[in-house]
């Protein structure tokens, strides 16, 4: 559940999700295990300490016992972002700061685009959910990510062997799930 991060623009200025105590309270009432994300924008190790408190004092306003999945780190190409100069040094940036976060005990993933994280992202430290949107879905897919040939992502082995979820629509599946919603694949084992 998006739960905040860092806004765009030069101030960057912290911001949290108005619709976050709606489907959190959902999740607590339907019994479903959850986990929030952050949109990532720090510019420094100055930026990536504010983003850890951002996140520790977020995380200890908003209690919730079904709110067990790791932090996701959403890491992307946005228009308008405050970090688009600096994906040369994305990975080093994200390194440090997972690094932080794990030393607080605070559990983490990377939410990013599959073509951004081959390209700039596979060295750092964690496991990846990777967006890649399938044209027309009508059903779910009964393959990986890894297995379509025709991208370039697909050929990173660090990248693939750290990836454990694949947002495969934005566009709802069909019949199946017939919203215009975001639908991923997941590993199962990671979340035992």
């Amino acid at each position: 559940i998006r739960a905040g991060g860092r806004g765009y623009g030069e101030e960057g200025n912290f911001y949290t999700d108005p619709e976050f105590k709606t489907w959190a309270d959902e999740c607590e009432f339907l019994d479903i295990p959850f986990g929030v994300y952050f949109l990532e924008e720090a510019l420094n190790s100055e930026e990536i300490d504010e983003e850890i408190e951002f996140m520790q004092k977020f995380l200890k306003e908003n209690k919730y016992k079904n709110n067990i999945l790791p932090i996701a780190l959403d890491i992307e190409q946005h228009d308008g972002g405050r970090a688009e100069d600096y994906w040369d040094e994305r990975a080093i940036l994200v390194s440090e700061l997972i690094q932080k976060m794990e030393s607080k005990d605070m559990k983490v993933i990377v939410y990013s685009n599959a073509k951004l994280a081959g390209e700039f992202l596979s060295t750092v430290p964690t496991k990846f959910w990777l967006a890649y949107y399938l044209d027309s879905v009508t059903k779910i897919p009964t393959y990986w990510y890894s297995e379509i040939e025709d991208q370039e992502a697909t050929q990173n082995e660090e990248l693939m062997s750290k990836m454990i979820g694949w947002q495969f629509t934005d566009f709802g599946v069909g019949r199946v799930v017939n919203r215009q919603v975001d639908v991923s694949l997941i590993y199962k084992d990671f979340y035992k």
